[in-house]
């Protein structure tokens, strides 16, 4: 006689019958899990045009409304040769543009992605096929991700208490700061669930590379401890050099442009103000493309040797005007010595020693 599946359980033991419950019910939990996060799978390798950017689309198969609304979402960069893409970059990339990646599950570790020949177009296979043992793989030293702090300065996440003590540190606005963070470190500061996190700096944080600890809190427990790098760099107007220019020579408004460039904080602390750099003479030969630093520039001269200049002191109220003669070079700020007209260089000829403050003017303070 044929039995049917309800009679079958019914006339199975007590034990068969636990055993039977117990497997329907890790199912129905394995289905709902499945159902509840979005997933993200990265194909094996794709191609895309050279000259186009790699979206999250090109490089992997979106399930659910949370991944599907990060079709568009840029995760590398143009290239004209075969790189490798991993899962740890593109979740950085997606953090950096301030996805929420909490309910988002992500399967496979990398994808290959290969240019198009010109004028091809990319095959529907071309997105399932298997990667071979030999792809090519990425450089070593990829270049990091760049965060604008401005966009997560205030949020309680990973990135956002990073941004905010740097910020803070540097004592500037957001958007004069940018943070260079590798891509397996940007994935690292991305919010995890529910858990709490807590960040805490292991090194000086007005530096050129700050060493971060994160933490993440499960309930009272700690889940994990990674170590980050992340690069300030100041945004600044800065003199860069248009063409080479030697030694002694002044800093002409043809010989220089000014440019705005993120710098490491010691560089942008050394650079020349760009109004104060021009006219200056240079104390080394530059080269094309070089940052004027502070200490490449001496003021152009305002008062030079022999030049007769008029010399102002203040007696209490009396203010008192003479001609002298300056016995060296002076640019403004300089102190120098200065005698009376006729005396020349005898020894016992009195000299004053007065500021410069203009062309031709000097003040004995």
């Amino acid at each position: 006689m044929h039995r049917t599946a309800p009679d079958a359980i019914r006339a199975a033991s007590p034990r068969a019958r636990l055993l039977l419950a117990l497997a329907a019910a890790l199912a129905l939990l394995a289905s709902a899990a499945t159902a509840v996060a979005d997933t993200v799978t990265l194909r094996a390798s794709v191609r895309v045009a050279a000259d186009r950017a790699v979206s999250l689309a090109d490089i992997a198969e979106l399930e659910g409304a949370r991944a599907t609304a990060l079709s568009t979402a840029v995760v590398a960069d143009a290239s004209s040769s075969a790189r490798e893409v991993t899962a740890d970059a593109v979740r950085a990339r997606l953090a950096a543009a301030g996805a929420d990646l909490s309910e988002i599950r992500f399967r496979g570790e990398r994808s290959i992605v290969r240019p198009l020949a010109a004028g091809a177009t990319a095959p529907r296979e071309a997105a399932r096929e298997k990667a071979p043992a030999t792809e090519p793989r990425p450089a070593r030293h990829a270049a990091p991700v760049v965060v604008d702090p401005s966009r997560h300065e205030g949020l309680a996440t990973p990135l956002g208490l990073v941004s905010d003590m740097l910020v803070h540190a540097f004592g500037v606005d957001g958007a004069q700061l940018e943070l260079h963070i590798a891509e397996e470190d940007l994935a690292r500061l991305a919010p995890r669930g529910s858990m709490r996190v807590e960040i805490a700096a292991r090194s000086a944080l007005r530096a050129d590379s700050v060493a971060f600890e994160v933490i993440f809190h499960d309930g009272d427990e700690i889940a994990s401890r990674e170590r980050v790098r992340v690069l300030p760099r100041v945004v600044r107007e800065v003199a860069v050099a248009s063409e080479p220019i030697r030694r002694g020579r002044p800093v002409a408004p043809e010989s220089v442009s000014i440019e705005r460039r993120a710098l490491a904080p010691t560089v942008a602390a050394r650079a020349a103000d760009p109004t104060l750099a021009m006219g200056a003479t240079l104390t080394r030969s530059i080269n094309r493309g070089a940052v004027l630093a502070q200490e490449d520039l001496v003021a152009a001269a305002s008062i030079r040797r022999n030049d007769r200049v008029l010399v102002r002191r203040e007696v209490g109220g009396v203010v008192i005007e003479l001609e002298a003669v300056a016995l060296e070079d002076g640019a403004v700020g300089d102190t120098i010595a200065f005698t009376r007209p006729g005396v020349g260089r005898a020894r016992d000829a009195k000299q004053i020693h007065a500021e410069v403050v203009g062309n031709g003017r000097a003040i004995v303070r």
